[in-house]
């Protein structure tokens, strides 16, 4: 274990970020948390090779999109309001 968190200490940047990502339920590993799948050699190969294609850009997007997902899923919807008539969207008439 002690290896995996110095190996997500080094491609995520810090060692708080490391210990959220590790307790975060994974696409990868199924949705599964990491932290739950390094308790065997076989998962924590592919939680290696995860971190790996997250340091080196094989999987940043979908990190990034799964923390901006997280960070903004307790905010409220911002859809807007429909247009209330069909006169809303021209210009006023001149007198």
């Amino acid at each position: 274990m002690a290896r995996i968190v110095a190996i997500a200490n080094e491609y995520l940047g810090d060692h708080e970020r490391a210990i959220r990502w590790l307790k975060l339920p994974n696409r990868a590993l199924g949705g599964l948390a990491p932290v739950a799948a390094i308790d065997t050699e076989l998962g924590a190969r592919q939680v290696e090779n995860i971190l790996g294609r997250i340091a080196y850009g094989g999987d940043k997007l979908s990190f990034v999109y799964g923390v901006l997902r997280r960070r903004y899923r307790a905010r409220p919807s911002t859809a807007r309001e429909p247009i209330a008539s069909a006169d809303a969207g021209r210009a006023p008439e001149s007198a």
